[in-house]
């Protein structure tokens, strides 16, 4: 049995990041970025107006320093979208918001600092030259750093993209995973009960959800029964695939085939056991790069060896850079009590936001009780050798938020 830090540094080890894809832009939410992308052109490409208002000669302003009316001949109007005309002192251009500043001009004095009266506009106090106006490359120039490569693409990175006029680009792919269940008591949703000892398989409905929170599209592979042969006749499917996951049979019963199975199958058994408490008996397997996770059946530590070693993998392989977020340091408002402190322990916690950051841990910690992740925000993390924490220590905490994307 290996501690948890040696299992994700064997796990993180044995991950290799996938190549790219070429992807359409309006496909590529959520993606990341497989190269750095540069700037095509300057933007704004032209100076523009920052306001709706009229274009000036700054010079024809000076008089409002002193208290003296200023009145400007209204030579035109440049709506946007609309080519540019040419100024001279004495003269005003009515002007829109984005359209190009008229060759001449070097102000615009917003609108509400104006009277028109017919053709003749009256400012009503002083701007300094340059105001409102939005400068040739003043956003990024042509040439410089866009985006760089390991970059998350959300709305926002999108929006810089299409202003570049950047169709396609080149992206991470993103991992095929397949899922199976092994159980001979395992029923799938929908099935009815013909026994009181036969459960209903949550946890491939669960991973399968937190793998589509990541953008993976994962295969469910079926309900197979305790029976090695049948197995390893799924396990050679691990070549359709970058990660295999089952849940169930990864413990040390009987009827528990999933390690046997993979060693007849020629995967590399890299551990079997993890000193974390829920989660111990988790395994994990290779066979050239294909990554195979043989996670426990109680739905919870099926959740949280999800989390804390299938999705840093998941995320290595996508390209990104923040692999492993890092603990939050939080107070805890109750004590934590155990009997056992042989391993360490993530318990289902409620994380405080508003003002200093406060934790407790929820009751009902066994390793089945999946309805209590529906009031939990964290993962308190209590180390190894430790049976008591009082109220206002710090503990290290993992929210759940961190965890998406």
């Amino acid at each position: 049995m290996i501690d948890f830090e040696e299992a994700l540094r064997i796990i993180l080890n044995s991950t290799k990041v996938l190549d790219n894809e070429r992807i359409f832009l309006y496909q590529a939410l959520n993606r990341v970025l497989y190269k750095d992308i540069y700037a095509k052109e300057n933007i704004p490409s032209f100076d523009n107006a920052a306001m709706d208002g009229f274009a000036v000669v700054n010079e024809d302003l000076l008089p409002l320093k002193n208290a003296l009316p200023v009145k400007l001949k209204i030579v035109g109007e440049i709506p946007t979208g609309k080519k540019p005309i040419s100024i001279k002192k004495g003269e005003a251009v009515k002007i829109y918001t984005g359209a190009p500043i008229p060759e001449g001009a070097d102000t615009v004095v917003e609108i509400e600092l104006t009277k028109v009266n017919g053709d003749e506009v009256e400012f009503l106090a002083y701007k300094e030259k340059g105001s409102n106006i939005r400068k040739t490359g003043e956003d990024i120039k042509k040439g410089d750093l866009l985006l760089e490569s390991g970059k998350v693409l959300r709305g926002y990175e999108l929006g810089i993209l299409a202003s570049h006029n950047i169709a396609t680009l080149d992206v991470f792919r993103v991992p095929r995973v397949g899922i199976f269940v092994t159980g001979d008591e395992v029923l799938d949703i929908g099935q009815e009960k013909t026994s009181d000892a036969q459960i209903r398989s949550s946890n491939h409905v669960s991973i399968m959800g937190l793998l589509e929170s990541m953008g993976v599209k994962p295969t469910f592979l079926g309900i197979i029964k305790d029976d090695k042969e049948a197995i390893k006749n799924t396990l050679k499917r691990i070549d359709e695939f970058d990660i295999l996951i089952s849940t169930g049979g990864a413990s040390v019963g009987d009827k528990d085939f999933v390690k046997e199975a993979a060693i007849e199958s020629s995967f590399d058994i890299k551990f079997h056991k993890v000193a974390i408490k829920p989660g111990k008996p988790m395994m994990f397997a290779t066979k050239g790069d294909k990554l195979f996770f043989g996670l426990p059946g109680n739905p919870v530590s099926c959740v949280i060896n999800f989390d804390i070693f299938v999705r840093p993998a998941i995320k290595k392989m996508m390209g990104y850079k923040d692999i492993i977020k890092p603990f939050l340091k939080a107070k805890l408002i109750a004590p934590i009590k155990r009997k056992s402190a042989d391993r360490l322990e993530f318990l289902r916690g409620i994380l405080n936001l508003e003002q200093e950051l406060l934790c407790e841990a929820l009751p009902k910690q066994d390793s089945h009780m999946l309805t209590t992740f529906r009031s939990a925000n964290c993962y308190i993390l209590v180390p190894k050798g430790v049976n008591e924490i009082p109220a206002g220590e710090f503990v290290d905490v993992i929210m759940f938020s961190s965890y998406i994307r």
